[in-house]
């Protein structure tokens, strides 16, 4: 339990109900005032989500709620338009964490730092394995070819990220798009760029045309390796399985990859 409330994020159904049923009041916690907590939910959703019950102390999270919610377009039209409708007033980090399966557990007081450390623009949330959702209707015309681009991707990003954080060749953590952080400006350009993609024609090819968001970043993560990063050491996130608490042998555990602060 105290490894994990030294991380500020967490994220995953089983991590937040352990957390909320273990602890009778969540921790106080305080977030950058150069940070701005987003999230986007179905209208009339509000009231159901997990992450309200962080004890924030000086910040509010702003939820977008969205008249009718598509999965997951809804999440990156949601933010794009909020962030180029307020851009000059948002301060310079924008934080997204997912509204039902996340929390805020402990202070987020030095964002760029964090990104610093990481040598980056934009940081998502790690998590084990490398998992493929396409998105793709399933009249898609050569299922096979479109595949093919999947795979070309995630050896592409996994060779990458071995080198970068000299990981063991079975290591396949891999982004996960629940929690993310980063420059304002460049998160904007990200979610211009996901958004495009999964607006176009999915006979172009993967990307185009996945309603996955998730796997449309983790092609961006692959593009722009340079400036987007996972969080692989948890210095700000934490994926929670049950397994995080019951096997410190696990790939889910907490102390798989980690490197304290």
């Amino acid at each position: 339990m105290e490894e994990i409330l030294e991380i500020p994020l967490v994220h995953g159904r089983f991590i937040c109900n352990y957390l909320l049923k273990e602890l009778q009041t969540l921790p106080e916690v305080k977030i950058s005032d150069d940070v701005k907590i987003l999230t986007v939910v179905g209208e009339g959703q509000k009231s159901g989500c997990v992450l309200k019950k962080s004890n924030l102390l000086n910040t509010e999270i702003t939820f977008i709620e969205v008249n009718k919610y598509i999965k997951f377009i809804s999440k990156i039209e949601g933010l794009k338009n909020y962030i180029e409708k307020n851009y000059d007033e948002l301060p310079e980090y924008i934080l997204y964490m997912d509204g039902f399966d996340t929390l805020i557990i402990n202070n987020l007081d030095n964002p760029s730092k964090i990104l610093k450390d990481y040598n980056c623009k934009m940081l998502f949330n790690a998590t084990p394995g490398y998992y493929f959702n396409t998105g793709v209707a399933q009249n898609y015309t050569d299922t096979k070819k479109y595949n093919e681009l999947l795979l070309d991707m995630k050896d592409s990003f996994l060779k990458k990220n071995h080198k970068k954080f000299n990981l063991s060749k079975d290591n396949n953590t891999s982004l996960n798009a629940g929690i993310f952080i980063g420059e304002k400006k460049f998160v904007l350009e990200i979610l211009k760029e996901v958004h495009e993609y999964m607006l176009s024609d999915y006979e172009l090819g993967f990307p185009h045309g996945s309603t996955c968001d998730q796997m449309v970043f983790k092609y961006m993560n692959n593009k722009y390796f340079d400036d987007i990063c996972i969080d692989i050491y948890k210095k700000l996130t934490l994926w929670g399985h049950e397994k995080t608490i019951e096997k410190q042998d696990s790939i889910f555990s907490i102390g798989y990859n980690r490197i304290k602060k």
